[in-house]
Order: structure tokens, then sequence, then C-alpha cells
């Protein structure tokens, strides 16, 4: 078993990868007073995984971190601050965790992200 098929086995939900259906939605990431803008890549109700669109330092962007996410979605819940912890690091990619799943399934988070 590879690293990456022991992680989709801990996941608690299914993702979904807005790379294979061709979205570019943008996101917002806030540390402190700062924040980053990001690319949304994909989305569970549990966190989500963002690339970062800014080559700014990013030293403060580590595991166990917290921000805030703001997914930029017109659903009530995407589309303000969500509270969650940097989980992983990868070159210009997070992992994040959200600090309490989101109020929604993963079909309507696709159906959110398809308008």
């Amino acid at each position: 078993m590879t690293d990456s098929g022991a992680m989709e086995d801990r996941r608690k939900h299914p993702r979904i990868l807005l790379l294979a259906y061709g979205f570019n939605h943008k996101c917002v990431i806030r540390l402190g007073d700062g924040t980053t803008p990001a690319q949304l890549i994909d989305i569970s109700p549990g966190g989500a995984r963002i690339r970062l669109s800014e080559a700014g330092p990013r030293s403060a962007l580590i595991r166990g971190v917290a921000v805030y996410f703001n997914a930029g979605i017109a659903a009530a819940c995407l589309n303000e601050e969500i509270p969650a912890k940097i989980r992983w690091v990868q070159e210009t990619e997070l992992g994040l965790a959200f600090d309490q799943d989101l109020p929604l399934t993963a079909s309507d988070l696709q159906r959110h992200l398809s308008k």
C-alpha cells in the first residue's frame, strides 16, 4: 500500500476533486492579519486541499498552524471564514482540516461548486 492509499483509507469524507472538473475556484486563507489567495483543488465536509497563488513567504504556513479558510462559494457556510488547521504542506499545496465538519454532504458541495 502506498502512502497516498493509506491517506485515502483514513479519510472520513469523500473528496470532490475540482481539477478533474476543470473548475478554477479561488479561495483565501487568513493567518493573523494577513491573507493569502489560493486555488481550491479539492474539498470535502471535513477539509480542503489548496494551492497557494503567491510566491510570498510561507514560513508561518506549517503543519498544525490554525488558519481561517474562505472557499468563496455562494453557500452560507462556504462564503465565510472557516476555522481550520494545516495538516500538511508540500511545496505550494496545503491540506486543511476544518475544526468542525461542514453541514453539507459531498453531493451538496458538488452542487454548489457547479453553479
